[in-house]
């Protein structure tokens, strides 16, 4: 009994040194713990018709140790966003109510090597405003961003996703998967004006 026990002792190890794979390119953030992480735009269709824009989370497992890597996901507190103008400025939130709320409240992540996963991170990623304004609320206990019509330059979109350390009661409840934490920078994206 011993032996086969000596034998997944060393197989864990093994997977556990395992090193990073070379990091994907194209927007993605650095590499944190086999995990890499991007923003990306997309559009979504109101049932009026109308094309909004849609912010995404892509998330990217780099690591080579053959595991599924998983963590809890908490849309209030799991990602931080920041809008900035062009000039380095945080923009301001404006108005203090989205009308709606289709926010992914909390979800398991679960990515194998070398998987992606895409998501909308949205409350209201982009409703119609005043004058055809974007608004964009990706947080629902934050106030929420308006972009006027009118605007002509860019702005930037960033965040950072933090996950704590799981205690060792949850780290070893989902054994033999990979229980990711840490925290990564997610490189900004160009949002309204000129993209």
């Amino acid at each position: 009994m011993k032996r086969p026990l000596f034998i997944l002792a060393i197989l864990a190890a093994t997977l556990a040194g395992g090193a990073d794979t070379p990091p994907a390119t194209d927007g993605w953030s650095e590499t944190v713990y086999g995990l890499q992480a991007r923003l990306s735009l997309g559009e979504r269709r109101t049932p009026s018709g109308l094309d909004i824009p849609e912010v995404y989370l892509e998330l990217h497992n780099v690591s080579d140790r053959g595991l599924l890597l998983v963590f809890d996901y908490v849309a209030q507190t799991s990602v931080r966003f920041e809008l900035k103008s062009a000039d380095g400025k945080p923009v301001p939130r404006s108005l203090t109510v989205a009308g709606g709320n289709r926010c992914h409240d909390k979800l398991q992540v679960q990515l194998p090597m070398d998987g992606t996963l895409r998501f909308p991170v949205s409350c209201h990623s982009a409703l119609g405003g005043m004058s055809g304004s974007t608004i964009l609320q990706l947080d629902p206990n934050e106030a929420i961003w308006e972009i006027p019509a009118t605007n002509t330059q860019a702005y930037f979109l960033s965040g950072t996703l933090e996950v704590p350390e799981p205690t060792p009661e949850v780290a070893s409840a989902t054994w033999p998967n990979w229980r990711w934490h840490g925290t990564l920078k997610i490189p900004p994206i160009s949002i309204g004006g000129t993209r």
